[in-house]
């Protein structure tokens, strides 16, 4: 089983652009692969003849990307969100493929030499892809976090227009406007977030995901499911069972609801999911499903520690600082081993071979905080006449 996860956002609706602009990149890349594929041949030496018929089929395949009506850029719709700079880069464009388009079919006719043709078809290619450019691109990317104990460890970027999907004004999906990757399986290696302190990035990858992203409008929701043709979809119903702990755990008390959902402020009762909704059915009864990240502790999976250990020192006012009766503890004061004694567990080893002092916070140069008596803690990171202890 996969686990699939929905996330609602609310964002202008500007599929008239990136529509366009999907279209065209679509044409640029098919128009690249198909260029590299003869410059392969050339560079293999291939027979002139199959070369020069590698060369011709690109250039057919390439004059009926720029002629198919299915590959027609979309009109601008009647919306007040439509400017003029949506009407002028329209106008280019399209002027801009009909001259190529053109050009194309006098290439097709005239080419005698397979390298200066090539070199005008990649003129047609840079041509494109200075038209596949949008200024007006107000959708922000999709931005994959992963997450740990709360904090973003790595993250992975997908431009929003190549996972968003399209739709035919006659209702048809409409393939050449949707991105590369709209519902279909991607790999998708995530990156190490930047960091202002770091001399040079980190040279692993933290994490690779296999996924599919489906990017669209709500009216359009039911056509996602056309992503998982492969398997059958479950949806899980849950409710959360809510009680206060006074003078031992029950309802009274409780300032939520006593079912409701994970945020404790929607009223779930478990009779109100009865029946279930029109064309579904339940596979099974209720069942308690623990939380999962409660049975791993914080620092699961990690392959380095860090081991602390703290040097205490007393005086009597007007002496001079002496090792304390247990002068080496943890962070809660208890007594531990010195640090020429302790050893790492089974199966590790030290990193770093010498300790060092942790002076990246508040503490005087050599690294000691003061206080008066260390049952009272409330340690600060200058010495005083009245302070007994650091």
């Amino acid at each position: 089983t996969k686990p699939c996860a929905i996330v609602d956002c609310q964002w202008e609706d500007i599929h008239y652009r990136l529509d366009a602009l999907n279209i065209i990149k679509s044409m640029c890349e098919r128009l690249e692969r198909n260029i590299q594929r003869v410059h392969h041949m050339v560079q293999a030496q291939a027979p002139p003849a199959e070369t020069a018929r590698a060369f011709i089929d690109l250039i057919d395949l390439f004059r009926k990307d720029l002629s198919d009506p299915r590959r027609d850029l979309p009109k601008l719709p009647e919306l007040q969100t439509v400017t003029p700079l949506d009407r002028h880069i329209h106008e280019i464009r399209e002027q801009e493929i009909m001259v190529i388009r053109g050009e194309a079919d006098h290439l097709r006719q005239s080419a005698t030499d397979i390298m200066e043709a090539l070199s005008e078809v990649e003129g047609f290619l840079n041509r494109l892809k200075n038209l596949a450019f949008e200024s007006q691109n107000s959708l922000p990317d999709v931005v994959i976090w992963m997450l740990s104990n709360k904090k973003r460890l790595a993250y992975a970027r997908i431009p929003a227009n190549e996972v968003l999907y399209a739709h035919h004004t006659n209702g048809d999906k409409w393939l050449e406007a949707c991105g590369n990757n709209c519902g279909k399986p991607q790999t998708v290696y995530l990156n190490w977030p930047p960091k202002k302190d770091s001399v040079s990035p980190k040279s692993d990858v933290p994490a690779c995901l296999r996924i599919i992203v489906w990017l669209g409008l709500e009216a359009h929701a039911s056509d996602w499911l056309q992503c998982a043709d492969e398997g059958e979809i479950s949806v899980f119903a849950e409710t959360y069972e809510n009680e206060a702990n006074l003078f031992g755990w029950g309802r009274k008390g409780l300032t939520r609801p006593a079912w409701s959902d994970v945020n404790g402020k929607m009223r779930l009762n478990k009779e109100n999911f009865d029946p279930p909704p029109s064309g579904w059915e339940w596979d099974n009864d209720w069942f308690i499903n623990p939380e999962l990240s409660m049975a791993f502790d914080q620092d699961q999976g990690k392959t380095e520690f860090v081991e602390d250990i703290y040097e205490y020192d007393t005086r009597i006012p007007g002496t001079s600082w002496t090792h304390a009766k247990s002068s080496w503890g943890n962070v809660r004061g208890d007594e531990v081993p010195g640090r020429d004694d302790v050893e790492p567990p089974q199966g590790w080893m030290w990193k770093d071979t010498q300790w060092s002092v942790d002076k990246n916070r508040a503490c005087d140069e050599d690294g000691f905080e003061y206080t008066l008596d260390p049952s009272m803690a409330g340690y600060v990171p200058v010495e005083r006449n009245y302070h007994l202890c650091r």
